[in-house]
This record gives structure tokens, sequence and C-alpha cells, in this order.
């Protein structure tokens, strides 16, 4: 009993209460800046202590595997981003080269054939994810940082369906590849998934004629599950007040549809009246006021299951989810 006790203080200790090592915070906070490069930001996660747990640290026996890996990755890169993958500069330890490779690899989707190194890679990018989501986000949002934050969305982003920045959208669907979306983007204009689907059935066809009928058919079930987001309203307003004035607290009240979604919401509870921010006027304070007050039991009464998200290359089922910043372009805050 001593021993589980001791062992079980012992990791309580060692995490913070997001379940992130406390060296890894600590490495986080003193190298996250407002103005970060997100080539530096990947750097700065690999830098994780958790990368250098047993389970993934690096060993001399992967050392001809991540060679290889390397080499491969350095040539897709070069061709189809424009940009040659490199060691990081600042953080020049093994395990931090190990995870840089293996996140690279996954980004741009280039096989490993080692077993052992390839379920690694899986872990990699999980504990990738959730050190972007509680670990610099919260950091980077904390200190208001617009620029940074959204660099850190994009990341996450690139972890979950494999892709590296500014990739095409187009490249989430089954059958396109880094070499023939820039074709397709080229000979028919095609950029994203919501330009494919405002297209009609020939036209869609045609878009996408490098792929035979199996692809294609693929990749048209596939764009259709894809939720298309649309703002229904955006109310600016300091509740109790008809006037916004200097130093005021504003609430920010957005709400989103989900044009296409496949699940309604499911009521749970009998006669609960649920206000539409859509018809209340941006004049009626009172009406407002309600609507605050009453979102949170909303919240308990109502009940909706957010799309699976289609990410084949990430290991594990994924919720959708989406980002709202609300910012000042000028200041560059959030």
């Amino acid at each position: 009993m001593p021993f589980y006790v001791g062992r079980w203080w012992y990791n309580s200790t060692r995490y913070q209460k997001d379940h992130i090592l406390n060296p890894t915070m600590s490495t986080f906070f003193k190298n996250i800046r407002e103005h970060i490069s997100q080539r530096n930001l990947i750097e700065l996660l690999t830098a994780a202590s958790e990368f250098a747990e047993d389970d993934l640290k690096y060993r001399p026996a992967d050392e001809a595997a991540l060679k290889a890996l390397v080499e491969k990755i350095r040539r897709v890169s070069q061709i189809y981003a424009n940009d040659m993958f490199s060691a990081p500069k600042k953080f020049t330890g093994k395990d931090v080269w190990k995870a840089n490779i293996l996140l690279h690899a996954h980004f741009f989707r280039v096989k490993i054939d080692d077993g052992e190194l390839a379920d690694q890679q899986q872990q990699v990018v999980m504990t990738a994810l959730t050190l972007v989501h509680r670990g610099l986000l919260q950091i980077s949002t904390t200190h208001n940082w617009y620029t940074c934050s959204t660099l850190l969305m994009n990341i996450s982003q690139m972890l979950v369906q494999g892709v590296y920045c500014y990739d095409a959208p187009l490249i989430q669907l089954p059958g396109i590849t880094w070499e023939n979306q820039p074709k397709i983007f080229k000979e028919k204009n095609l950029y994203s998934n919501h330009q494919l689907m405002r297209m009609t059935a020939g036209e869609q066809r045609k878009a996408l004629s490098l792929l035979n009928d199996k692809q294609f058919e693929e990749a048209i079930q596939v764009a259709k599950t894809i939720p298309r987001l649309e703002i229904a309203r955006v109310l600016l307003t300091v509740v109790g007040d008809k006037a916004i004035t200097p130093a005021s607290i504003v609430t920010l009240i957005v709400k989103v549809r989900i044009a296409n979604a496949p699940n309604k919401i499911v009521p749970r509870g009998k006669g609960v009246a649920v206000a539409d921010i859509e018809d209340i006027s941006e004049e009626d304070t009172a009406a407002i006021e309600n609507f605050v007050a009453d979102f949170g039991k909303r919240e308990k009464e109502t009940k909706q299951t957010p799309p699976e998200a289609y990410c084949p290359y990430f290991a594990g089922r994924k919720d959708s989810q989406w980002w709202l910043s609300f910012a000042n372009y000028q200041s560059g805050k959030l």
C-alpha cells in the first residue's frame, strides 16, 4: 500500500491540473511570445517533457528509421510546401528532434514503415493536441494574443486532419492528395469543400475529373458531412443599458447555425420556452437581459451532439469543434 500511495503522490505532483507535466508548462511560459512564427510554435510544442517520457523518447535504435523519414519529409515539403524541413535551432535535444520528425510526417502524410514508430507517432499527435489546447493556447489567450492564438488554432487543425499550414481545405477529402490537389486548383479553380458543394452534380464530376468514379463518390459523401456554418446573429450589448459607454462591460452574443447538421437539438425538459436571439431587437434591453439570464438554464434543458469530424489520419474519434475569436485588429489583442 505505501508503494502505491507513494507512486500516486509522485505522479500527482509532477502534473498540472490539466494533466500536463510541470516542466512542460514552465518551458511553454518561458518561451512563448506574442509575435512568434508557426514553425517556432511547433518547435516549442515538441520541446514538451511528455516527448521525453519512456514510451516516446528517442532511442538509438530509432536512428536509421528517423533518418530515412527525414529525407522523405524534406522531399515532400520542398515540392509541395515550398519549405525545407530542418532541425529546430533552439531546442536541440534528440527527443525534441524525434517528436518534430513524427509530427511533420503526420502533417505531410508521409507513410512510416516501422510499425513501432508509427504507433508512437499516433501517441505524439494525440499528446500534441492536448498540449496545444490545454497548454499553449491557454497561455496565449490569457495574454489576449490574437495572432499567436490563431496560429495555435491552425496547428490544432493540422494535428487533427494531417495537413500542413495553409493547405487547401479540399485536401481533407478522400482521394485528394498532395499530387492532384494543385492540378485541381490550377485547372478548375477549386479550393474548398464548400465551394465544391455549391456546384451541380455535373460540375462536381468535371471539377474532380482526376478521380475515378469510386474515389469521386467517396469524396462527395464526405464533403456532404463536413459542417457548413452560418452566423445567424451577432449582438454586442451592455446588459440593462441601451448604449455602450466607455469602460462598460460588453456582452457578445453570437448565434451560429450548422446549416447541414445531421442531428437536431433534443429537448430534455417539458414546457421549456427557448427564446431566439434572432427575434430580439437590439433596443429591447429587457428581452436581452432575460436571454442572458436564462442562457445557463437553456443549456441544461437542451442538448446537441456535435457531428463527428472526418479525420482518418487522427487516431480516435473526434467531435467537430469551432473557434470563435473576438479581436481588435489594430492592437492585435483578443
